[in-house]
């Protein structure tokens, strides 16, 4: 069967109609981010993968899935921050599939990607609205709590600022299920927890793994010059965690219900 059409049935079974059911999908757009939510009839984009050339992420993998799923409209695009590999496959999808709503931080550093993103958002008047830590956003029985970057004042990380330390950290809560979404400053539970900064070593402590204490980490990570996962990263969640890798696993789909209980599966990378 073909791998969209499959992540398009499973999407079906547990997303149509189903109001106690969340679904992250997290996307296997190689050494990038990107992760659909999906809960009744709400459907959120959170970061789009890289934007290069005919590796662009978008056009190859997210713009794919909706059509698969028949999702012609997004609610919500967020986007975490500046780094190409998570803003830049944004810009197709921005392009081609229309959008209610945009969500970001602060630009701490703007680029090409930046500047293409915030045309598209300009011009289609999509209503943007910038995220800091307190913040939260609400789709019926989802919401979303900003736990990163910090809102400014005292509060406010001094410039230069590394822009993964800057980036949107996020808390879904679904009910009674929780899942921390790039969030490396946090000393609370979580049934999922998405490793932040492709497994690196600065955004990795024990003592968050220990708080956190996830039933499944996912790990979006592919070939990249940086050496991600850092050495010692794996075997540190693995001995503690069901780990999934979408270098390994291809795209991961997790299935929250309100009630706290959760489901898992994969679905190896199509043949491109």
């Amino acid at each position: 069967m073909n791998a969209w059409l499959t992540i398009a049935l499973l999407l079906c079974i547990t997303a149509c109609g189903a109001d106690d059911v969340c679904e992250l999908v997290f996307l296997n757009v190689g050494y990038g981010a990107a992760t659909l939510v999906r809960h009744a009839d709400t459907t959120l984009l959170i970061d789009g993968g890289d934007d290069g050339g005919q590796t662009d992420q978008g056009t190859r993998t997210v713009i794919p899935l909706l059509r698969a799923n028949k999702i012609a409209t997004l609610d919500a695009i967020i986007c975490t921050h500046a780094h190409d590999d998570h803003c830049g496959g944004l810009i197709n999808v921005l392009a081609q599939v229309p959008t209610r709503a945009m969500y970001r931080p602060t630009w701490r550093a703007t680029n090409a990607y930046t500047s293409a993103v915030d045309a598209l958002v300009a011009r289609q008047k999509i209503p943007l609205t910038i995220l800091a830590r307190g913040m939260t956003c609400a789709w019926g029985r989802l919401q979303l709590h900003v736990l990163n970057p910090p809102a400014g004042g005292a509060d406010v990380m001094p410039a230069p600022v590394d822009l993964n330390a800057a980036s949107l950290g996020l808390e879904l809560v679904f009910g009674a299920a929780r899942a921390l979404l790039l969030a490396g400053r946090t000393n609370w539970p979580a049934a999922v927890l998405q490793i932040p900064h492709h497994g690196a070593v600065d955004a990795f402590t024990p003592q968050l793994l220990a708080a956190v204490a996830p039933q499944h980490a996912i790990l979006s990570v592919g070939a990249n010059p940086y050496g991600y996962p850092s050495p010692g990263i794996v075997p540190a969640y693995s001995a503690r965690t069901q780990l999934w890798r979408t270098d390994r696993d291809g795209t991961i789909l997790c299935g929250l219900s309100t009630d706290g209980t959760l489901r898992v599966t994969c679905v190896p990378a199509p043949t491109r």
